[in-house]
This record gives C-alpha cells, sequence and structure tokens, in this order.
C-alpha cells in the first residue's frame, strides 16, 4: 500500500513539478505550492523514486504531499482540478500493466498446467500397458501331467474335479481356473469327472474336438496319429463341436459320437459306458455298440 502511495502521488508531484519548473510560463491557476526549500524536496523525491530513501525521508514525502490537499498555496478548484488530472494519469500508469499482469499470471499458470499435463501424459507412455486379457494370460499358471505305456494317473483339479489320465497321455490345465470358466487341453485318453458349476462351464479341447459341460462324467479317447476320435457319457450331458468343421452333437448319458477327422464325419451311438471306461479300473474289454445315426 505504501509503494501504490508513493506512486500516486510521485504523478501528482510529476505535475506539481512541471509547474515548479515552469517558472512565470505556468497557467494562473496552477501556482507552485508553498515550500521553504524546493531544491530539498526535489532531493527527496528523487531518492524515493530510486529507491534509497529512508523510512523517515519516504513519510517526509507523503507528509508534504498530504498537505496539498488543505490547500496550502492552492484554492480549492486548483486542488479537485489537480487530483482529477492526477488520478487520471495514475490509471493510464497502473491499469495496462495490472492487465498485462494479469495475462502474464493466467499463461504462467496453463503453461505450468500443461507442462505438468506433459510430464504425467509422459510418465503414462513410458509405461508398460497391458490389455485384461494380455494380464489375465501372464497371470495364469498352467500345470501339464504326462503318462508313459501302462502308466495311469489320478488328478483332482482346483474346483474339486477330478481326472483320470489314461497311458501315453498329455493334459494341460491352469493351476487355478478362470473366473468364468474351467478349461484344459488333452492329448490321448482321459475320464472326467466334473464338480457342477452353472457359472463356469467345464471346457475341454482335443486336436479335433471342443467339449463343453456343467457338471457331469465322460471319457475322450483322442490319441495324436489316430484317425478316430470317441467321446462317451456316463452322467448328465455333453456338447461335442468339431473344430475345424460345423459338425456339433449334444450327447446325454450313454451316448458316444465317433469323430473321423479324415473325411469329417461323425458317428453318434449308443454304447457300453462301462466298456468304454474300463482302461481306467486297468481292465481290457472289448464289445459292439450300438448305432443310432450318422451326422456329417
Amino acid at each position: 500500500m505504501f509503494w501504490l502511495l508513493v506512486l500516486y502521488y510521485s504523478i501528482t508531484w510529476g505535475i506539481v513539478h512541471m509547474v515548479i519548473c515552469g517558472g512565470s510560463s505556468c497557467p494562473g491557476s496552477w501556482r507552485k505550492p508553498v515550500m521553504k526549500d524546493n531544491s530539498k524536496l526535489e532531493v527527496l523525491y528523487q531518492k524515493v523514486m530510486e529507491g534509497t530513501a529512508s523510512p523517515d525521508e519516504q513519510a517526509l514525502v507523503v507528509k508534504w504531499l498530504d498537505q496539498l490537499d488543505t490547500g496550502e498555496g492552492m484554492d480549492k478548484q486548483t486542488v479537485d482540478e489537480w487530483q482529477e488530472r492526477s488520478m487520471s494519469e495514475l490509471r493510464k500508469v497502473t491499469q495496462p500493466p495490472m492487465l498485462g499482469r494479469s495475462r502474464k499470471v493466467k499463461f504462467v499458470w496453463a503453461a505450468s498446467a500443461a507442462a505438468i499435463l506433459v510430464c504425467v501424459f509422459t510418465f503414462w507412455l513410458s509405461r508398460p500397458h497391458r490389455s485384461a486379457d494380455q494380464a489375465q494370460v501372464q497371470e495364469v499358471t498352467y500345470m501339464t501331467h504326462s503318462t508313459t505305456a501302462g502308466q495311469r494317473k489320478l488328478l483332482t483339479l482346483a474346483d474339486g474335479s477330478r481326472v483320470w489320465l489314461g497311458n501315453v497321455s498329455t493334459i494341460r490345465y491352469p493351476k487355478n481356473f478362470q473366473s468364468d470358466r474351467r478349461e484344459l487341453f488333452l492329448e490321448g485318453q482321459a475320464f472326467f469327472e466334473v464338480r457342477p458349476d452353472s457359472t463356469r462351464p467345464f471346457l475341454v479341447h482335443t486336436t479335433g474336438l471342443d467339449i463343453k459341460v456343467l457338471g457331469t462324467s465322460f471319457n475322450i479317447k483322442s490319441y495324436q496319429g489316430e484317425t478316430e476320435q470317441a467321446v462317451t457319457v456316463a452322467t448328465g450331458k455333453v456338447s461335442v463341436n468339431a473344430v475345424h468343421d460345423s459338425l456339433g452333437w449334444m450327447l446325454e448319458k450313454g451316448e458316444q459320437v465317433i469323430y473321423h477327422a479324415v473325411d469329417k464325419t461323425g458317428i453318434k451311438q449308443m454304447t457300453d459306458v462301462s466298456l468304454a471306461m474300463s482302461w481306467k479300473n486297468g481292465e481290457l474289454r472289448f464289445g459292439n455298440p450300438k448305432r443310432m445315426r450318422m451326422q456329417g
């Protein structure tokens, strides 16, 4: 506030100083104020403008300028006119810088905000981003089990389902199933007892078939190099679809589908389930299943 007051009175003094320096050429209505030592006042004024005046000297200049309002050496009309002109000059000087400063402040804030956004965006781009599917794949740990000739394995899955893995077979599945499905990959032969779960279908993929169930027991025989693949249902229902064509079957208890990968045909038939799963108990049995119909 002090320097604003000094600025105001500085402009005022500028006008007065013109009158003082103008001597006899000054208009009659603008008389220089009465002061015994004008040269001292000019020196003090110069020090105030240069910023070298002491607090006492600053106070002296302000006090003298305040006395102008009393009309010392000047009539009231002259003082009023002088004050009005001084304020007009003050507005001319102060308003443009104020506006410029406001714009400068706004620019600085905008530039700062932009710089922050650039830094944040650069940091975001530099981070390794993964899609939901990629993250899910990377977080899945797979279990793989294999058997040799004459060997069988009983596996218990994370959901409580059980798998009897036949000889010379391989099965791969997640250690912990995903939230929307239970998915396995089989090469060879296996018998499944699937724990019911309506929210997560149980999916088994072979080289030529996709098998889908919700809760049931069934046998799959799908050895690499053999032309026939067989799916046999012991309990419940099983959906079977060929991978490379549009063939599909819905199997119920006691039904079996035999799929021929070479000519892409499939046979759905009734069968002796105990015969299809006898290997699980180490038995070797043969039989002649009754054909129901052919598809494909």
